[in-house]
């Protein structure tokens, strides 16, 4: 997907790091951020007011279980990963219900509510279904995208954003044992917010 972007916005895209680099965005000069054109990555939804002028959204929602198994394996196989060594002491049933980070608490409501102890942070506090509604309202002003219907989801951002060029370049997948059904319920349980939020999205596409 990154790819994708690059190609189309050329010198106005900008890819926000993973592990916070979000806050560091906020502080750019205005000048530095009033030349995006395309802004992406991991970040809550409120970092869209560091960019000045009108802003459309677009956001790619992936089933959330299948969001934490990749995420608990992306951790194994990576050594250089700060949640490496957590995850290897870890079933993938434990690591789900560990809350060891904001991920693994219903992660995708924590993004879109705008929540800031997001990702590979500390969960602050808990998420209640005030969260959750104001996922759903940013949600309802943002062009949806499923991971599962990859090309398609593509296909429609090209339409309606102007793209020229939509050939995503093919990356080693990590290949992965998929969850079991105990611990699939698991994951949904303790991601219950991300379930409803997630089958809230796919039902209004």
């Amino acid at each position: 997907m990154m790819g994708i972007l690059r190609a189309n916005y050329g010198d106005g895209f900008y890819r926000v790091q993973n592990g916070g680099g979000w806050r560091k965005f906020g502080k750019r000069a205005h000048e530095e951020r009033a030349r995006i054109t395309c802004l992406t990555g991991h970040m809550p939804w409120t970092v869209g007011q560091f960019v000045p002028g009108p802003k459309r959204y677009a956001v790619m929602l992936r089933d959330p279980v299948d969001r934490v198994a990749s995420l608990y394996w992306f951790c194994r196989h990576f050594r250089a990963h700060r949640w490496h060594t957590y995850a290897m002491r870890c079933t993938l049933a434990q690591f789900a219900v560990g809350r060891a980070f904001a991920d693994l608490d219903n992660g995708i409501t924590r993004w879109l509510a705008g929540r800031e102890d997001v990702g590979s942070l500390k969960i602050k506090r808990m998420l209640t279904d005030e969260d959750v509604r104001i996922a759903m309202a940013h949600l309802q002003t943002a062009s949806v995208g499923f991971v599962r219907s990859f090309k398609q989801s593509v296909g429609t951002w090209a339409c309606e954003f102007g793209w020229r060029h939509t050939k995503a370049q093919r990356k080693q997948a990590l290949h992965y044992p998929r969850p079991t059904k105990a611990e699939r319920r698991i994951i949904a349980e303790y991601n219950r917010f991300d379930v409803a939020l997630y089958e809230w999205a796919r039902e209004a596409a």
